[in-house]
């Protein structure tokens, strides 16, 4: 799969300032720690965390839910679903082509997709 060519549709919800590009945050932080101590679920979050994790060769790093600070991977990810959301190719080609390889980010495409869908649905 060429990441290039890669279709987004127009439906995305844009960022509002009552719902902020980061109002996903505490789901996230959720999912998180579900793949950290049980290391599989049903959830599209939580299997993509998990891929991600492979993928990148480390642990993410996830802050307690009331933890005013966010992570860099935190912020990466709520970046990198940000822009699934809105539809912005090229930031969603930066995002994960600044961790990944092309053939990782190609195999992970659709899980990550899937996860921001379901992070919109959470928050």
């Amino acid at each position: 799969m060429n990441l290039h060519s890669l279709a987004f549709t127009d439906t995305a919800p844009q960022p509002t300032p009552d719902r902020p590009a980061s109002c996903g945050i505490t789901a996230l932080r959720k999912s998180g720690h579900v793949a950290r101590l049980h290391g599989s679920s049903n959830d599209p979050l939580v299997s993509v965390l998990l891929s991600l994790s492979s993928v990148l060769h480390k642990r993410l790093v996830f802050f307690e839910d009331t933890a005013p600070e966010v992570s860099f991977d935190e912020a990466w990810l709520l970046n990198l679903f940000d822009a699934v959301r809105a539809g912005d190719k090229d930031r969603y080609c930066f995002a994960l082509l600044s961790r990944m390889s092309k053939a990782d980010a190609a195999e992970i495409h659709f899980a990550v997709c899937k996860a921001a869908w379901t992070l919109d649905a959470a928050a």
